[in-house]
């Protein structure tokens, strides 16, 4: 209660000030107690770096209550919070990435398993290569990361290249670990603020569809942060199962004894990290782009924090715009 108090007290006393980067503005919009025992230990986390290094263009993102809101919430009443997530389908079976096999199964054409390599503007239009294999076309709509579209193509001023060379991410770790009980459900996600634990959040997927794991059975994904080049990237599997099982073991319900499956997966391009530079460096390849006539969508093809619901309107705008 004390907890609650302070955190209240806090955000009603917020100070006046005009934020110029994410510490500030944790500290202007939520008040002393929010910002420094959860936002600003939690974003620390999962961006690696000084916040007050970071941008406030993608603020946005963050869940913006109502005064009115965090006082019920202080006070033990229920809020809708985050409406626009608040209801949402997901598929029974398969996973999210059934989504986008739907969408496959309604597009013809579509060729998978070509690494692009090579772009070409020829008088025709463009030729794409995989060092092996070309492929023509009248227009380009680029998804892969930005970093990969930009190096596969010739003569690209330094300008662009050092404003590439600026731009910041993170890669991810997602450790999976499958239990013989159901008792990792009851809840969609964790977010862990506390430092000396290696994730950021936990997500329960049975929560979303039963499906998702075997009957009698649950299990939870951990994502991990780490900028390029961590040496939590290259570090053995088993001990990184390790390490988190014993981290999430008594927050979310379970032992050593209990795990039946594990698995690790390493993302390299996972978040889009919004730094001070962000707006100049990203304007010099968008103009650049755009002066080839080449088209971008999707997280890292566009290079924005935006979710997969953003990413697939984008892409239906875009290509609206075209047709």
């Amino acid at each position: 209660m004390l907890f609650r108090s302070e955190c209240l007290i806090h955000f009603l006393n917020r100070p006046e000030m005009d934020p110029e980067n994410l510490e500030e503005w944790c500290y202007a919009r939520f008040g002393t107690g929010i910002a420094e025992k959860y936002l600003i230990p939690y974003n620390r986390k999962i961006w690696k770096r000084n916040l007050k290094e970071l941008s406030l263009l993608w603020v946005d993102r963050i869940p913006d209550p109502s005064r009115e809101d965090i006082v019920k919430s202080a006070l033990g009443i229920e809020t809708e919070g985050y409406t626009h997530q608040l209801n949402f389908f997901y598929p029974r079976s398969g996973g999210i990435e059934s989504l986008v096999h739907s969408l496959l199964e309604r597009l013809p054409k579509v060729q998978t398993g070509f690494r692009v390599r090579k772009i070409s503007k020829k008088s025709h239009g463009w030729e794409i290569s995989d060092g092996k294999r070309v492929i023509e076309g009248k227009r380009i709509i680029s998804t892969i990361p930005i970093f990969d579209l930009i190096n596969s193509l010739d003569n690209v001023p330094d300008r662009v290249r050092n404003a590439l060379e600026g731009l910041q991410y993170n890669s991810v770790i997602v450790v999976m670990i499958g239990v013989n009980h159901e008792g990792l459900k009851g809840r969609t996600a964790l977010y862990i603020p506390d430092p000396d634990i290696l994730a950021h959040r936990v997500c329960y997927l049975k929560e979303f569809s039963s499906g998702n794991a075997p009957i009698g059975k649950s299990h939870l994904i951990a994502e991990i942060t780490v900028p390029p080049g961590d040496p939590l990237l290259s570090l053995d599997d088993d001990k990184l199962v390790e390490r988190v099982a014993s981290d999430l073991k008594d927050i979310c319900g379970f032992s050593e004894d209990d795990i039946v499956a594990s698995d690790v997966k390493r993302l390299e391009y996972a978040y889009v990290v919004y730094d001070l530079e962000y707006e100049k460096n990203t304007g010099i390849i968008y103009d650049y782009l755009d002066s080839l006539g080449i088209y971008y969508a999707g997280r890292f093809g566009s290079f924005k924090y935006i979710n997969m619901d953003a990413c697939v309107d984008m892409s239906r705008k875009l290509v609206n715009s075209l047709y």
